[in-house]
C-alpha cells in the first residue's frame, strides 16, 4: 500500500527553517503579535527573543525557579529592560551578569523584595527568598550592571538598603556613559552619591522621586540632608533635568541657581519650603528653562505671587499645584 503523502508544511514551519527570514518577519510585528507567535510556534521562539528590543521581565506569582530570568544570550538585541514583580532572588540577578549586554541602554529596577503580597483568597503570602539578605541581591545587581557597557538610563526604586551596596554601584567606574539616573533616594545612598559625580561625567538628568512613576511627583521623604542640593550644585555636572523632593528651602534654591555648570531645561521641586526669596531667585535663574513644576511646596511668611516665574524667558510649561501659604 502506498503511504499517504506527508502533510505540507505550514507557513510557520517554512519560516522557522529560515532564521534570517524569521527575524525580518518578527521584527515587523508588534508586541502582541510577537507574543502570540512565540506561543503558537516554539521553533520561532528564538527568532522572537533575538529581535526583541524592549522587555519587562516579571517574576511575581511563582517561585523564581519556575520562570527563567532574562539573559544576554537569549535577548541579544535588548535595549530596554524592566525588572518587575516580587520574587527576584540573588540567583535571578546573577543570571543577568553571565554575559555582556552589548546593546542595553536602559535598566529599570521596579522589583519589591521581601514584601508580603495578597493571594486570590486575600491572605498575605511571604515571598520566596524573603529571608535572603539584601546585600546578596545588591552585589548581584552591581555585577550585572558592570556588564552593561552601553547603559545610559538607570532607574532604581528603593533597591539599596545598605551603604556598602550603594558604594559598589556608585563608587566604582561602572557607569561612565550614564546620562539619566532616577532613584527613590534612601539614606543609604546619600554618602555614595555625594562622592560619585566624577564617575558619571555624562549625567544630564537626575531624578529623586518615588516608585510611583516618572511622570508623577509623589516622592518619599528619605533623605533628610540639607547638604544634598549643595553637593549636586558643586558636582560640576552639566545637568539639564532635575527632579528633587523633601530636600531644602530657599538656601537650597540659591545653591541650585548658583551652580555654574547647570543648564536646566526642566526643574521639578516637590515638598520644599520655598519663601519669597526663593521664588525671586528662581525667577532670575540663568537657565534655558522650559518646564518648571512646584508641587506641594510650603511657602512660609508673606503671601507671594508666582506670576514672576511665568516671565522666565523660554518657559513653556509652569505648574504650581498643592502649594500652600501661611
Amino acid at each position: 500500500l502506498a503511504r499517504p503523502p506527508a502533510p505540507a508544511p505550514s507557513l510557520l514551519d517554512v519560516v522557522a527553517r529560515a532564521p534570517g527570514a524569521a527575524a525580518l518577519i518578527v521584527e515587523a510585528l508588534g508586541p502582541e503579535e510577537r507574543r502570540a507567535l512565540r506561543l503558537e510556534h516554539s521553533s520561532l521562539r528564538d527568532a522572537v527573543d533575538e529581535t526583541t528590543k524592549k522587555l519587562t521581565a516579571t517574576l511575581r506569582d511563582a517561585p523564581a525557579g519556575d520562570a527563567r530570568p532574562p539573559t544576554a544570550l537569549r535577548w541579544p538585541r535588548l535595549e530596554s529592560l524592566t525588572l518587575a514583580g516580587r520574587l527576584w532572588l540573588a540567583s535571578d540577578l546573577d543570571a543577568l551578569g553571565r554575559a555582556r549586554w552589548e546593546r542595553l541602554e536602559e535598566l529599570r529596577v521596579d522589583c519589591e523584595w521581601g514584601v508580603p503580597y495578597p493571594s486570590l483568597e486575600g491572605r498575605l503570602i511571604e515571598p520566596d527568598g524573603a529571608e535572603e539578605t539584601s546585600s546578596a541581591r545588591e552585589r548581584a545587581l552591581v555585577e550585572a550592571v558592570a556588564r552593561m557597557p552601553a547603559l545610559r538610563r538607570l532607574r532604581l526604586g528603593r533597591f539599596f538598603s545598605s551603604e556598602e551596596g550603594a558604594r559598589l554601584l556608585f563608587g566604582g567606574d561602572i557607569l561612565p556613559r550614564l546620562e539619566e539616573l532616577s532613584i527613590a533616594a534612601i539614606s543609604a545612598c546619600a554618602p555614595a552619591l555625594a562622592e560619585a559625580w566624577r564617575d558619571m561625567p555624562l549625567l544630564r538628568a537626575l531624578h529623586f522621586t518615588s516608585e510611583a512613576g516618572d511622570d508623577q511627583l509623589s516622592p518619599v521623604l528619605t533623605w533628610n540632608l540639607a547638604e544634598l542640593p549643595r553637593a549636586v550644585a558643586a558636582s560640576g555636572l552639566r545637568l539639564e533635568e532635575l527632579t528633587a523632593a523633601f530636600l531644602d528651602d530657599d538656601a537650597g534654591v540659591a545653591a541650585l541657581v548658583g551652580a555654574p555648570s547647570f543648564a536646566l531645561r526642566s526643574l521639578r521641586l516637590a515638598h520644599w519650603s520655598i519663601g519669597p526669596a526663593g521664588l525671586r531667585t528662581l525667577a532670575a535663574a540663568p537657565w534655558p528653562l522650559r518646564e518648571l513644576v512646584l508641587a506641594d511646596c510650603y511657602t512660609p511668611g508673606e503671601s507671594v505671587s508666582f506670576l514672576d516665574l511665568a516671565h522666565l524667558p523660554g518657559l513653556q510649561r509652569l505648574i504650581v499645584e498643592g502649594c500652600y501659604f501661611t
